[in-house]
């Protein structure tokens, strides 16, 4: 069994690139229209994960565009889906953070647990399909949720009081 958590896919590559290129296209737009509004409801910490997570997934595109162009992609790879990961996970906090600031603690918890079931439907689907991949696909779930519940799920019971 290879020990490596990560397995290198050109095609799902290419399409994270792209998925990122939306996805940063969005936050710019969030972005300015909090700073060109009245958003007293957007705390400090929805910005931060804002500017935090453009240049996460920039980050991950950059890498993901190593990928197909180098003979070892390793190093790549696993930077790219650290990135990636981290960067869209914001996006999720970003999204949730701003239910609790807009319409209370119900609204995120009902968001963030929504997701975290959604991603272990996923989790378990992948799983019954490649049961050697295992180890992986906790993993890449355990990294994902303990983002979710300290980016998102905790502060979002912090500003809601």
């Amino acid at each position: 069994m290879n020990s490596y958590i990560f397995k290198t896919n050109l095609h799902k590559a290419s399409i994270k690139v792209n998925i990122n290129s939306f996805m940063i296209g969005g936050l710019f737009f969030v972005l300015t229209m909090i700073w060109s509004t009245d958003a007293d409801h957007i705390t400090p910490l929805i910005t931060s994960e804002i500017l935090l997570a453009i240049p996460l997934l920039f980050a991950s595109s950059l890498a993901y565009i190593k990928v197909a162009e180098k003979e070892e992609t390793k190093a790549w790879d696993t930077f790219g889906w650290i990135a990636n990961t981290l960067g869209n996970t914001l996006v999720f906090n970003i999204i949730g953070l701003m239910a609790a600031a807009i319409n209370g603690r119900p609204a995120a918890v009902m968001f963030f647990f929504s997701f975290m079931f959604i991603m272990l439907i996923y989790t378990i689907i992948n799983i019954l399909e490649n049961k050697n991949l295992i180890g992986q696909r906790i993993f890449k779930y355990a990294f994902l949720i303990i983002i979710i519940i300290l980016g998102g799920l905790i502060p979002a019971y912090i500003i809601t009081g």
